[in-house]
């Protein structure tokens, strides 16, 4: 086999590369899109870990995973749940890759910007690497 016969595949959104199917990938984006809330409201409180645990009544260690963005220890119903307790909206439903991807195709001058490629890359990490790498790290 040469390089001609070889197939790349290309994805608009890493979640879309590592899912199964386009429902998992938008899950994934989800959990992803709340992590980033919670931990950004949690550090505008500017409180102690204990008082920002109470306030989306989880405990110390639990709202610590959440921070140190331990993505495989939380699921959608957890976040969402934390998310309210924190005072933020649910997102809104995303559009598909799929439809970015025809945007750009169109000629809309859509493309992605060097925050959104380098979030992308972390999600990915936090979401594929990182669930193997912390099962073994003595939590």
């Amino acid at each position: 086999m040469n390089a001609d016969d070889m197939k790349v595949e290309t994805f608009a959104c890493v979640f879309d590369a590592i899912a199964d199917t386009p429902e998992e990938a938008t899950e994934l984006r989800t959990r992803a899109d709340l992590m980033r809330g919670i931990t950004a409201r949690v550090k505008s409180w500017d409180v102690p870990l204990g008082e920002a645990a109470k306030r989306l009544g989880l405990t110390p260690p639990r709202l610590n995973d959440l921070l140190r963005g331990k993505f495989n220890k939380f699921s959608l119903d957890d976040l969402m749940t934390a998310a309210t307790a924190a005072g933020i909206a649910p997102p809104a439903p995303r559009k598909s890759s799929w439809d970015d991807l025809r945007g750009i195709v169109k000629g809309n001058g859509a493309r992605f910007t060097i925050e959104e490629i380098n979030d992308a890359i972390a999600e990915a990490g936090a979401a594929a690497g990182m669930a193997g790498m912390n099962d073994h790290d003595g939590d």
